[in-house]
């Protein structure tokens, strides 16, 4: 059973936080993109917006399945997956600011963009097969999972048929429901005042 100070668990519930937050900006980017193809503007501008902060809610879960990994005696691996991890999320929220601000158009970035989400997928599936000895839960890890490989398949498939496709959107539909699962059980498990057991 993994021995957690006061910093690890104030790490965790942070991590925790962030998590559920990002299941409010799925569910943000999902309507504010709905409402940009069905009336157009602000919804695009304000969708830009919400992307940057979905994407800016990774960075606490990859430090805090850092710290859980660590515990559990993956040190190597968890410092690789967090690697992954950090770079998706810098890149993809590098990407996500310079478009809500106006600097780039989103087709000029939209080659990064696909790369940044397709390594968070894959950060996604990696901590959902990582062992976390039991902190994270089995279901938790299966949604990281399932959220990884949406991610991953919506990349590919935008390569091959363009952003608009129907598999795209399958794919993008699969990997949100995915990261709302995670994030929600992520939250639970992590969010406990006493630390993950």
């Amino acid at each position: 059973m993994p021995t957690w100070t006061p910093t690890d668990l104030n790490l965790l519930r942070m991590g925790a936080r962030s998590a559920l937050l990002g299941v409010a900006f799925v569910i943000g980017n999902i309507v504010t993109i709905s409402l940009f193809f069905a009336v157009g503007q602000p919804w695009g501008t304000i969708n830009d917006v919400v992307s940057v902060l979905l994407a800016l809610t990774f960075i606490l879960p990859v430090l805090a399945y850092r710290l859980i990994e660590r515990q559990t005696g993956l040190a190597t691996a968890a410092a690789l997956v967090a690697l992954i991890g950090a770079t998706g999320a810098i890149a993809s929220t590098a990407v996500s600011v310079v478009v809500a601000l106006g600097l780039v158009t989103f087709e000029a970035t939209y080659t990064i963009a696909l790369v940044a989400f397709g390594i968070i997928g894959a950060w996604l599936v990696l901590v959902g097969i990582v062992p976390t000895g039991g902190v994270v839960g089995r279901t938790t890890s299966l949604a990281a999972v399932v959220a990884g490989v949406g991610y991953m398949a919506a990349t590919g498939a935008s390569w091959f048929t363009g952003s608009d496709s129907v598999p795209v959107a399958v794919f993008g539909g699969i990997a949100l429901v995915g990261q709302i699962g995670w994030g929600i059980g992520l939250g639970r498990r992590l969010g406990r005042s006493q630390g993950p057991t």
